[in-house]
């Protein structure tokens, strides 16, 4: 059968949008799936665990696993609230706090321990809002204020204990800071706050986010709370130095479960505020 001239060109037509398609699809792909910016000696010396949240029971956490790591047990207190406005609800400040504790494994004997409690404290200028069309003053986040606090221990060391701290604020009279530390005394571990665009190349409106810890300029590991874009959520990833001994990877991954439960708690305020 010859083909006619206006089939031979329907065909092209064809072709040409599906490959098109691949390239907008390959494109796409690329774009949504950028990942924080870890050192290039990390990338080089761990593997990328994707951070699986399972389910979460009454009282308990999500069951956080990447890898062969992942919670053992866990139990989560009611989260209190509380608030206060002034006379004509323009100012109002809000806070609220949280405990949790879990216990997390790597399919060794070894076993670590951990409790941990939040806080976050907000204060807004809001609007009044006099009828339908019309409305005085504007919105503005004053202060955003988030902490975490931790205490890790190992059954392999019951005398050694970490403490992990975390703050992260913003606002117009708070300053812009993310950071944390994690220490057991002799050793100092800093919570260094990442995201993909650390080279300008992620120009979505929310890029990824997360943090990398580094001890004495050294990068020890990474975890990623925020995928980045519309659709961020549960895009959870860990990254460990193949360089740290089991010990020192069982207690940053107990940590890192800590600050990933912390943060997605307390994602809608970060990304929306």
């Amino acid at each position: 059968m010859i083909m006619s001239t206006y089939s031979r060109s329907l065909l092209r037509v064809l072709l040409k949008s599906v490959l098109v398609g691949f390239i907008l699809i390959n494109v796409s792909f690329q774009v949504f799936s950028q990942h924080i910016v870890i050192s290039d000696s990390l990338a080089a010396n761990s593997e990328q665990l994707q951070l699986k949240m399972g389910v979460a029971g009454i009282g308990r956490m999500y069951k956080y696993r990447f890898g062969n790591y992942g919670l053992i047990s866990s139990r989560e207190g009611w989260t209190t609230i509380n608030s206060k406005t002034n006379f004509w609800g323009t100012k109002v400040e809000s806070s609220s706090d949280q405990k949790f504790s879990f216990v997390f494994g790597n399919k060794t004997t070894d076993t670590a321990f951990v409790n941990a409690s939040t806080k976050t404290k907000i204060k807004e200028l809001q609007e009044i809002q006099v009828n339908e069309h019309f409305s005085l003053g504007d919105y503005a986040l004053l202060e955003s204020t988030d902490w975490l606090s931790a205490m890790i221990s190992l059954k392999s060391n019951a005398d050694e204990s970490w403490l992990l701290l975390m703050n992260a604020s913003k606002g117009l009279k708070a300053p812009n800071f993310n950071e944390g530390v994690l220490s057991n005394g002799s050793r100092k571990i800093i919570v260094r706050a990442i995201t993909s665009n650390e080279n300008g190349t992620d120009k979505r409106m929310f890029p990824a986010k997360g943090y990398e810890l580094f001890e004495n300029g050294r990068s020890l590991g990474a975890v990623q709370y925020f995928g980045g874009g519309s659709f961020g959520m549960n895009k959870g990833i860990v990254w460990l130095s193949k360089n740290n001994d089991a010990s020192t990877n069982l207690m940053l991954g107990a940590a890192m479960t800590a600050i990933y439960h912390f943060k997605f708690s307390t994602l809608a305020n970060d990304e929306w505020n």
